[in-house]
């Protein structure tokens, strides 16, 4: 039987190794809750998370790995 869990780790590596080779940052998410349900309006300011409240949420904050 897979061992899906173990697939999924592997593709998240080979997904951040991309990233790090082609300087895309990561897409931001939520510190809080890890969503990626954020919002700002006009695209520009600080986000809000939609999924558990959080506001002020920098772009630094939003696009840190964890």
């Amino acid at each position: 039987m897979a061992d899906y869990l173990e697939i999924a780790k592997r593709a998240l590596e080979r997904y951040r190794s991309q990233q790090a080779e082609s300087g895309q940052q990561p897409f931001p998410h939520c510190p809080r809750c890890g969503s990626y349900a954020l919002y700002r309006k006009n695209n520009q300011g600080d986000y809000e998370c939609e999924t558990c409240d959080p506001k002020n949420i920098s772009q630094d904050v939003a696009r840190r790995v964890q």
